[in-house]
């Protein structure tokens, strides 16, 4: 079960990750706004 939690929280972790480098990497804030929303969406 613990395992199981691990495995979770890091694919959870590395999907943050990821979509936080997106919204990093983004310049214009049309883009920013709905990547922002699907990041935020994913830590509730």
């Amino acid at each position: 079960q613990a395992e199981k939690r691990a495995q979770y929280n890091h694919h959870y972790k590395s999907r943050v990750r990821s979509m936080v480098k997106k919204v990093l990497n983004t310049t214009s804030a049309e883009e920013v706004e709905p990547l922002y929303r699907e990041t935020v969406s994913l830590i509730d």
